[in-house]
C-alpha cells in the first residue's frame, strides 16, 4: 500500500532522474514524451545524415565515409551507423514505443508521488494506450519498437530484453496474452 515512505522516495526519483517536482512539471514531461520525446532526436539526427548522403554509401564503406567527413572516432561512427540502419529499416518513428512507455511509466510515479490523482493518471494513461493502439499493430510490432527505442537510448544490445519477452508470452497467464487490439473502456470514470 502506499505510504509516506514511498511517496517521498518517488518525489525524490522524479526530481533526480526528471527534474519533476510537482504536477505542472510532470505534465511537462509526459508531453515532452508524447510531442517529441527521444524519436525527435533520432529523427533530426538520422535526416541530417540522409541529407548528407550516407545513404548513397554502399553500407561497407560508410564507416570511413564518416570519418573521412566528420570529426567522429570509430566508435561514434559505429554508434550512428548503427541508429542509420535502424532508421533506414524501420523508418523515422523506429524508437516511438519506447517515448510512449516512459510516458506511462512515468505516470505511475506522478500518482505514487502525489501529484496526479488515480483517475488523472488514468485517463492520461488511457489517451497514450489509444495513441499506441492506433500506431502499433500488435504486441510485437510494439515491443520492437521498444527495444529499438532502448537500443538507440543505451547503445546497448535489447537481447536480454527480448528473451524476456518471449518468456512472458509463453507463460499462460501474461499480460501479453490480452489482444493488442482490445477496446479500451475508461470504467474507472462510469
Amino acid at each position: 500500500p502506499l505510504n509516506e515512505r514511498i511517496r517521498l522516495e518517488d518525489q525524490r526519483y522524479l526530481k533526480e532522474q526528471w527534474n519533476v517536482a510537482d504536477k505542472e512539471s510532470a505534465g511537462k514531461t509526459v508531453a515532452w514524451f508524447l510531442e517529441k520525446g527521444y524519436r525527435a532526436e533520432f529523427q533530426k539526427s538520422n535526416e541530417y545524415l540522409k541529407e548528407e548522403g550516407l545513404g548513397d554509401v554502399p553500407a561497407d564503406r560508410r564507416t570511413e565515409f564518416m570519418l573521412d567527413n566528420w570529426d567522429v572516432t570509430e566508435t561514434e561512427a559505429g554508434y550512428y551507423l548503427k541508429d542509420y540502419e535502424m532508421y533506414e529499416e524501420y523508418g523515422p518513428e523506429a524508437v516511438a514505443a519506447w517515448d510512449y512507455e516512459h510516458a506511462m511509466s512515468l505516470l505511475r510515479h506522478f500518482y505514487v508521488a502525489g501529484y496526479y490523482s488515480h483517475q488523472e493518471m488514468l485517463e492520461k494513461m488511457y489517451e497514450i494506450a489509444s495513441v499506441i493502439q492506433g500506431e502499433f499493430d500488435s504486441w510485437d510490432d510494439y515491443m520492437d519498437s521498444c527495444f529499438l527505442g532502448y537500443e538507440y537510448w543505451s547503445d546497448e544490445s535489447s537481447r536480454p530484453l527480448r528473451e524476456v519477452y518471449e518468456d512472458l508470452k509463453q507463460r499462460e497467464i501474461s499480460p501479453y496474452s490480452v489482444d493488442f487490439k482490445t477496446e479500451l473502456i475508461r470504467e474507472w470514470a462510469e
